[in-house]
């Protein structure tokens, strides 16, 4: 048994019988904002891809965002803190990106937060707030009563401006993240708020990110990343219905807990990403063939989609000299467990489709694979077929039975027996709907 998956499954046996549900509940949120995209845990197992000497060793999901004296603004040290926080983290994106290569190295030129029309407002729960700031818009004044903010130019931020009333103040829903267009430009809206981040309500991680920490300004690129996704227009496939998911569905979970760990191992040569990728390719045929048309597309776009947002996010983060989180996925739980493999929207996603760029990366000698994944309208999978010959189906089943002995497959299906993973949907809905949270269907 590989040390991963020991670790994993003695968190999961010792909590499987202590649901806590509230926290349960607020992992099972299907939505792409701080639960999902700043959730993940350290995991000093995981060897990434990619280092960078200027790395610090600050964890942006721990690291509180410091304040910093700015004797050249007369305004800056009256702004609330928070407030002056976000800017830090705002200026921080504009650095990374904004530098010679910065944006190249961590997507392409095209993917440039430190150019998209920003309106960024504090609030409690879901309320308007009651003011915002306006960065990178070509007309504020159409956004409401405009005022310019003197901040320091040690920032680095284009002009920005404060809005009390306007549409800017009216775009805001009752999700963190939002993009529409505001006077003539597609421009993107944030709620952020104050809070420790492990133990926000759901309400709350629902309703506004914590500005206090950096990991922020990491779950900023990643949803700006979707903001950039947008501009492709790829279809999501249908959502499929459950009567389309596999009889055997705790095989075919559990399979994915071992699709997982297969890609979380090691490779810092083309080579070893090449042996990783071929067991990873009878894995996925193993599991595909259990699964209808719908249930693998679903799949192939949740990896695609929230997979390269946090590939970006990742690349930001030591970009900017910080440490990412690791990407242990959470099986403490029945919940969480759920979470990890339930469709539309499983949490492995984001981690597996981050691991599955990396690789690509080492395949291609750097980033030219990024280049047709969505003008081309291919996933990740297809890229790495095109790059990696799949096993012969006997060499597969060889692979497979290698990974099954190496990753404890009997413990990792029996934790999924005992999850009952069709119940756990029904009990997680029931604790989500007490919290008063709108649910989708």
């Amino acid at each position: 048994m590989s040390k991963g998956t020991e670790d994993h499954l003695k968190q999961a046996h010792s909590g499987s019988h202590k649901l806590k549900w509230l926290a349960g509940a607020v992992a099972v949120i299907g939505m792409a904002g701080l639960a999902a995209c700043g959730g993940t845990t350290q995991d000093a197992g995981t060897q990434p891809v990619q280092s960078s000497s200027a790395t610090t060793g600050v964890d942006p999901k721990q690291s509180p965002v410091e304040l910093v004296d700015y004797p050249s603004s007369s305004t800056w040290g009256k702004l609330p803190s928070l407030d002056r926080r976000i800017l830090l983290q705002v200026a921080d994106i504009h650095r990374v990106f904004s530098r010679p290569g910065g944006a190249a190295g961590i997507w392409d030129e095209g993917f440039r937060p430190d150019r998209t029309p920003m309106v960024l407002g504090p609030r409690q729960g879901t309320e308007t707030p009651s003011y915002a700031y306006v960065i990178g818009h070509p007309d504020p004044g159409k956004l409401g009563d405009a005022t310019r903010v003197d901040l320091p130019a040690e920032l680095g931020l284009p002009d920005v401006y404060r809005i009390t009333k306007g549409s800017g103040l009216g775009a805001f829903v009752s999700q963190p993240f939002w993009s529409t267009e505001l006077g003539g430009v597609k421009t993107w809206v944030m709620a952020y708020g104050k809070g420790e981040y492990e133990d926000l309500t759901a309400a709350a991680k629902r309703s506004y990110a914590t500005a206090e920490y950096w990991v922020t300004a990491s779950i900023m690129v990643h949803e700006l990343f979707h903001y950039y996704q947008a501009k492709f227009r790829f279809q999501g496939p249908q959502i499929p219905a459950a009567s389309q998911f596999p009889a055997d569905r705790p095989a075919w979970s559990a399979m994915a807990l071992l699709e997982h760990q297969v890609l979380r191992q090691g490779a810092t040569t083309a080579e070893q990403a090449r042996q990783i990728l071929r067991t990873f390719l009878a894995v996925r045929r193993a599991r595909d063939a259990m699964a209808t048309p719908d249930v693998r597309a679903n799949e192939q776009h949740q990896l695609l989609l929230e997979g390269t947002a946090r590939y970006v996010e990742v690349l930001y983060v030591r970009a900017a000299g910080r440490t990412p989180p690791g990407d242990r996925i959470q099986l403490d739980t029945p919940l969480d467990l759920y979470r990890e493999v339930a469709p539309p929207m499983p949490g492995r996603a984001y981690p597996d489709g981050k691991r599955l760029s990396e690789l690509l990366d080492l395949l291609h000698s750097g980033h030219s694979w990024r280049a047709k994944l969505y003008t081309d309208d291919v996933g990740l999978e297809k890229l790495v077929r095109e790059k990696v010959t799949p096993p012969a189906p006997a060499e597969g089943d060889r692979l497979i039975s290698r990974a099954k002995q190496d990753h404890d497959y009997e413990s990792l299906l029996r934790l999924v027996r005992e999850a009952d993973l069709p119940e756990r949907k029904r009990e997680t809905m029931e604790a989500l709907k007490s919290m008063n949270l709108k649910i989708g269907a």
